[in-house]
């Protein structure tokens, strides 16, 4: 009788591991199916990259950005148009970003990706810092995202 109940339990967990893998499998290949239209997609991308420990001022930069985004640009933001990334300059997995755009705690970067590759990108980090509490940065910005959108259209 044990080894019934052996095998069973023994052919039940290769069941349900096949099963698992199965549909990990499958979720990997709609991952990476994702990223190959993604990386197709003309689009503005916005880089925010942080430290681990973050400053107010960071803090503030990413909520300014996202204001901006969900205000103005909605429906492009929901199109894929304009995308936001808020990454840790730590983490190994951003590692090379974080070479390319040499961040370095709080940086924001706007990339222009047309075709697939970068055409240009801009280093937004000096000016966030200085204005990120005053008026300017939501028209600064609108005005720098505006620039960013004409610049993949044609």
């Amino acid at each position: 009788m044990r080894k019934i109940i052996t095998v069973v339990s023994l052919m039940t967990l290769v069941v349900f591991n096949s099963c698992s893998e199965s549909k990990s499998e499958h979720t990997q290949e709609q991952t990476i199916t994702q990223q190959d239209v993604n990386a197709k997609k003309d689009r503005v991308v916005i880089y925010d990259f942080h430290s681990e420990h973050r400053c107010v001022t960071c803090i503030a930069i990413e909520k300014a950005v996202k204001d901006v985004i969900h205000k103005h640009f909605e429906k492009q933001f929901e199109e894929g148009t304009i995308e936001f990334e808020l990454l840790n300059c730590e983490s190994d997995e951003n590692k090379d970003l974080v070479e390319k755009y040499g961040a370095f705690g709080t940086t924001l970067i706007v990339s222009m990706v047309k075709d697939g590759k970068e055409i240009e990108s801009d280093d937004l980090t000096n000016w966030a810092f200085e204005k990120v509490d005053t008026d300017d940065f939501e028209t600064d910005l609108v005005e720098e995202l505006n620039d960013a959108l004409s610049k993949i259209r044609h």
